[in-house]
């Protein structure tokens, strides 16, 4: 049993490490897509007004900013419910060290009416409970957040080239078909 007290103690030795990795700063942030900004590209020959075209390009760069916002919180979620998880299977590791009964060095059959207080095997049950549920919310979190940074991306692709179809417009008509695509795909 005096293993399983060196297995927790490591355990918790390397989640203290793995927390204060996680809070420096930049070690888990997905930085937002970056786009050009609008400045003064829509100053020339257009078929539309550039404020117009200028109101468009920023309501669809403020939904890129927000759905890699809402996967940075996701992903930070994630990395939370990752901890408790570890918390508790080292919880778990260490009940087991400090009240589990090492094997007897003799050939005498074992007691099966001894075992760990009644409080502690509902302890280890509730740890182990705790373990599956953050397990299975830090798994679904983590891919959502993936989702959403693959989706802030695909808003900038749309917006590099809805810009470069709205520059190349031949009429007001299909600038604002340009225009009306960009807001229905960011938008989705």
């Amino acid at each position: 049993m005096y293993a399983f007290k060196i297995v927790a103690c490591l355990l918790f030795i390397l989640l203290a490490a793995w927390i204060i990795y996680a809070v420096l700063p930049g070690s888990a942030v997905h930085p937002a897509p970056q786009v050009l900004g609008l400045g003064n590209a829509f100053e020339g020959n257009l078929q539309l007004p550039a404020d117009k075209i200028q109101t468009a390009f920023s309501s669809a760069r403020d939904r890129m900013l927000l759905v890699n916002q809402v996967g940075a919180r996701l992903h930070m979620a994630g990395n939370i419910t990752a901890w408790l998880t570890f918390a508790a299977t080292a919880c778990i590791t260490l009940i087991v060290g400090f009240f589990g009964r090492a094997p007897q060095p003799d050939a005498a059959a074992p007691v099966h009416t001894e075992g760990l207080p009644v409080r502690t095997v509902r302890l280890i049950g509730l740890l182990a409970s705790i373990a599956a549920v953050t397990t299975a919310f830090s798994s679904m979190s983590l891919s959502k957040a993936q989702d959403y940074f693959a989706r802030a991306d695909s808003i900038r692709e749309l917006i590099v080239h809805d810009r470069a179809q709205v520059i190349s417009a031949k009429d007001p008509d299909e600038a604002q078909a340009v225009l009306d695509d960009l807001e229905l795909k960011s938008a989705r």
